[in-house]
């Protein structure tokens, strides 16, 4: 039952949520 429109999607958030934690990372690290 999965398409691979809903397939493209979760990869979608899942590259957007590791790029987002990424970028919170690095600004904690150049904060301190």
């Amino acid at each position: 039952m999965f398409s691979e429109d809903f397939y493209g999607v979760y990869l979608v958030a899942e590259v957007v949520l590791v790029v987002a934690v990424l970028a919170v990372a690095l600004h904690f690290s150049q904060d301190t």
